[in-house]
């Protein structure tokens, strides 16, 4: 193949090998966030950065979309399978979180925990597929194990106010009269929150500390090592073209 019908690839190798080389890095900080933050009991969690683990308890139960799984929180992806060239790829359509707050649980009590914005660990629970669509469910069941990095905050007393009337209305529609109870949770934790913060790591995972770190070591080794091959490799073929172009 001539070096000129090889450019077009070689930009986008070098755009995608900048990307995976400075995310990996961004990978290998998270990993050492996770490292250096002490994990905590939900007693004596502090305000700011705080690392947790537990078990899920819902406020509300809800159902997943299609499977119709009881969770306390889920993620929802449809894809469509479509011709993107002269390949077919599964192209999403539509990606969605329940993103309503459950509470994590240890032996020392409850905390609540808003998942909006949070990044999933998640395992893959169902799969359908109806024709060229096809339909993935994520989901935290009740009492499963979880494990949380984020910022703890406590919340101003209207979000509060505004919490329990949008509670209140979900339970309507939900059809759910039987409330679940909050007497779990300890009253120096009741206006407190684990949340997304502006620029500082979120994490939900159903997986184990150490697994997650060590899939996040090697994410940011491939990330970077292969970034760093693309750059070098798509920036000798840029430069090869323009020294041929010189040449002419």
């Amino acid at each position: 193949m001539e070096h000129n019908n090889l450019l077009p690839y070689a930009i986008i190798g070098e755009i995608s090998g900048i990307y995976f080389f400075f995310n990996g890095f961004n990978i290998l900080r998270k990993k050492r966030l996770m490292q250096n933050v002490p994990t905590s009991t939900v007693r004596a969690i502090p305000i700011g950065e705080v690392e947790i683990k537990g078990k899920a308890k819902a406020r509300f139960l809800l159902k997943t979309p299609v499977s119709k799984v009881e969770c306390v929180f889920f993620r929802y992806i449809e894809e469509e399978l479509r011709k993107v060239g002269k390949n077919y790829k599964w192209v999403k359509i539509l990606d969605v979180n329940s993103d309503y707050p459950f509470y994590l649980v240890d032996d020392t009590g409850a905390v609540r925990i808003e998942p909006a914005g949070a990044e999933l660990n998640l395992i893959k629970r169902y799969v359908k597929k109806d024709g060229n669509i096809r339909k993935t469910e994520y989901y935290i069941v009740e009492d499963e194990k979880l494990y949380v990095l984020g910022k703890a905050r406590k919340l101003p007393s209207q979000y509060m106010i505004e919490n329990e009337v949008n509670e209140k209305r979900f339970s309507e529609i939900m059809g759910n009269p039987e409330e679940k109870k909050d007497d779990f949770v300890l009253p120096h934790l009741k206006d407190v929150a684990i949340g997304k913060e502006k620029n500082s790591a979120f994490i939900i995972s159903t997986m184990e500390e150490d697994n997650l770190i060590q899939h996040l070591k090697v994410q940011s080794i491939l990330m970077v090592y292969g970034g760093a091959f693309l750059i070098i490799g798509c920036l000798w073929i840029i430069v090869r073209y323009v020294n041929l172009a010189v040449l002419k």
